[in-house]
């Protein structure tokens, strides 16, 4: 009896050595040192007087707290700070230690996220005492509206662009919503509002202005001059009304106020706000190419009936001499676009766009095609050319209506100086009278 009752004990010694080495194991990670140390940790969130959503009554219980030994990314420990072992237990070693809002941070949110890191070093048989301070990571934004904006306008859509692909999105339809967190790209200097806005009588206002975080009155806090998580802009917006004009309506135009509170104060001072510059535009060259269409670009006629133009050309001049002449036709039916699609086995693919110019077989497979020879490809430097789309009407009508749709003949035209010109022929071809 005394041997059985020693061999049982020597097992269950065994076995909580085997389970004690499996925790320090785990504990320990991959190659990790077999010392230990403690850590007592505590997340708090930055205060600035000047905020009510910031300060001593923002919960932590419930931050993302992400623990990392920065020699072996693989020994990573992870809590909910409210859940973290108070002291906790780590191998010796050094860490980063983040802390954060629940979740991942969005470009648009509700309620400000915060985050902070510090690092630590974990010494062997010491509690470490460590504070994380978490501060702002986003930027709060307040937009304001004049009642003379809102009564004058019955629809409204402001686009403020941070010029790193972020864009948060105001309008009449969420008008009540005036406060949004943005997370901001990186090292942005200027902000990029887009207004477009329509008055109760149906006019359609638009206009661009842009404020530089290095134009306010003063600066605070880092002296950076790009905006920064924390910082607080109030964007005011109003009607600016001038002159009438010779409709005797008048000029509507757009008042903006920006103001900013400084990331880690209270100071709160004026950005100017600048119309947004716009590029001169080079004058054209008088001398460009033009297209002139018949019946202003839309043929309508009914199948085989006494309504059919006898022709229609498209009258093209290039004073400084043709370069190129793309034609591409989209089929206003079924087989009319099987038709087109068989010519580009003959080399003519009008589906994807034909170059006419110098196009050596344009006039023998469309004289084929078409039963009519006057279809001929313009040459390098020619100044004028006639395009006679109406020499498609026979073809066009073997294949029948197109109504609702239209066959369309897309042309686009370059010069020897480079300037180009595109414009396009509809024909609409009415079933015929029964």
């Amino acid at each position: 009896m005394m041997k059985k009752l020693n061999i049982f004990t020597l097992g269950m010694a065994l076995v909580a050595g085997l389970s004690s080495c499996e925790m320090a194991d785990e504990m320990r990670g991959n190659g990790s040192s077999t010392e230990t140390g403690s850590l007592e940790l505590s997340v708090a969130v930055a205060q600035t007087e000047s905020r009510a959503d910031t300060g001593s009554s923002i919960s932590t219980d419930n931050f993302d707290v992400v623990i990392t030994n920065t020699e072996n990314a693989e020994n990573t420990y992870t809590y909910t700070y409210s859940e973290l072992p108070k002291p906790l237990t780590l191998p010796t070693g050094t860490y980063t230690v983040s802390a954060s809002t629940e979740g991942d941070i969005q470009t648009q949110m509700s309620a400000p996220y915060y985050e902070g890191t510090e690092t630590l070093t974990i010494t062997n048989g010491v509690t470490s005492q460590v504070e994380v301070v978490c501060k702002m990571a986003n930027t709060k934004i307040d937009m304001g509206y004049s009642d003379d904006f809102k009564s004058m306008f019955q629809s409204w859509t402001i686009n403020i662009d941070d010029g790193d692909s972020h864009v948060i999105t105001f309008s009449n339809e969420n008008v009540n919503d005036t406060i949004v967190y943005w997370h901001l790209g990186d090292n942005v200097t200027t902000m990029t509002m887009n207004i477009e806005a329509t008055t109760t009588d149906g006019t359609k206002i638009t206009d661009q202005k842009q404020f530089t975080k290095a134009d306010a009155d003063q600066s605070y806090g880092d002296d950076s001059d790009n905006f920064t998580g924390g910082d607080v802009l109030n964007i005011n917006i109003d009607i600016d009304e001038n002159e009438p004009s010779e409709d005797n309506r008048p000029q509507i135009g757009f008042i903006i106020n920006v103001d900013i509170t400084f990331s880690d104060t209270n100071e709160t001072v004026e950005i100017p706000v600048e119309d947004v510059p716009t590029e001169p535009e080079e004058p054209g060259d008088e001398n460009a190419p033009t297209m002139q269409m018949p019946s202003d670009g839309n043929i309508v006629y009914t199948l085989n009936g006494s309504d059919q133009p006898a022709s229609a050309d498209v009258i093209i001049s290039a004073p400084n001499g043709l370069k190129s002449m793309i034609v591409k036709i989209v089929a206003g039916n079924e087989d009319f676009g099987t038709t087109i699609s068989d010519l580009s086995r003959l080399g003519l693919d009008f589906v994807n766009g034909v170059e006419m110019v110098g196009n050596e077989i344009i006039g023998e497979v469309l004289g084929a095609f078409l039963g009519d020879s006057s279809v001929s490809a313009p040459s390098v430097d020619d100044t004028s050319y006639t395009f006679p789309v109406g020499a498609f009407f026979n073809l066009m009508n073997g294949f029948g209506a197109t109504a609702p749709n239209a066959h369309t003949f897309q042309i686009t035209l370059e010069d020897q100086k480079g300037n180009k010109v595109e414009d396009e022929l509809r024909v609409t071809i009415n079933p015929a009278a029964e």
